[in-house]
C-alpha cells in the first residue's frame, strides 16, 4: 500500500509505503473478537478469499499447478457462503443484513468495500451468529 505525500500547493513530496502481506492480514484480523462466533474475511473482485480471521485454514487452491486463491463460494462453511451470497443477490444497497438460514439459525452479515484510495477492489466481509 502506497499513499502520496502532497504538500499545499498539490506539490508530491514523498510516498508513504507499506509491505503488509494477506497472511498478516490474517493474524491481524483473528485478533478482532467482537463476538465468539464471528468470521471476518477479505474478499477480491473475483470472491476469491485474500485473509480471513481464521489463521488456521487454508484458502488456497491449485488448478493446472498454478496456486490460487479459494473462492468463497467454494468453502465448506454454508453460513459464510450462505451470507455472501445474500449480498450478492441483494438489489439493496446496504452494508448490514439479517440472514436467515435453512436451518433457522440468523446471522447478522456486514459487507463493504475498501477505501478506493487502497487501489484494491476488496471487500469486508464480516458474519457472526445472532
Amino acid at each position: 500500500m502506497a499513499h502520496p505525500i502532497v504538500t499545499s500547493s498539490g506539490q508530491l513530496e514523498g510516498v508513504f509505503a507499506a509491505d503488509i502481506t494477506l497472511r498478516t492480514f490474517s493474524e491481524m484480523l483473528s485478533h478482532l473478537r467482537l463476538s465468539k462466533n464471528m468470521k471476518i474475511f477479505i474478499i477480491d473482485d473475483k470472491s476469491q478469499v485474500l485473509a480471513s480471521s481464521d489463521t488456521k485454514a487454508d484458502f488456497t487452491v491449485v488448478k493446472n499447478g498454478q496456486t490460487t486463491s479459494m473462492k468463497i463460494h467454494d468453502l465448506q462453511d454454508q453460513a459464510v457462503k450462505f451470507c455472501y451470497q445474500a449480498f450478492e443477490s441483494s438489489r439493496t444497497k446496504e452494508s448490514v443484513i439479517s440472514v436467515n438460514m435453512p436451518n433457522d439459525q440468523n446471522y447478522i452479515a456486514f459487507m463493504n468495500n475498501f477505501p478506493k484510495e487502497q487501489q484494491h477492489n476488496w471487500r469486508l466481509l464480516v458474519i457472526a451468529p445472532e
